[in-house]
């Protein structure tokens, strides 16, 4: 087995199994929360890049933002497909909310 195979069922086994329910809403409770902090990091990552001073700064950020997504999707894979798509569907709201919030300052 390969390496991230053999991670992936270590971490697997590591976690709580959840009711249906239960694993929705954690996934969606994750996915919202990965989201909100995606895209108003992304917001603020754009001011950098446009700045054009900083962009060391907004280069860490973007690898960051992107880490932080990684992870929280491979731990809502481990949970099941359940938590997993909810997690996407709490991502795609929170990408909603922040644009329509974020999108009148802009």
């Amino acid at each position: 087995m390969s390496a991230p195979f053999a991670a992936m069922a270590a971490l697997s086994a590591a976690l709580p199994s959840f009711s249906p329910f239960a694993g929705a809403a954690v996934g969606l409770g994750v996915g919202l929360a990965a989201g909100f902090a995606y895209f108003a990091s992304l917001w603020w990552n754009t001011k950098l890049y446009l700045a054009g001073g900083r962009v060391a700064l907004a280069v860490v950020l973007q690898m960051g933002r992107f880490a932080i997504l990684l992870v929280a999707m491979a731990v809502l894979a481990a949970l099941g497909a359940l938590p997993l798509l909810m997690g996407a569907v709490g991502l795609l709201g929170a990408r909603t909310l922040v644009v329509r919030r974020l999108g009148k300052v802009a």
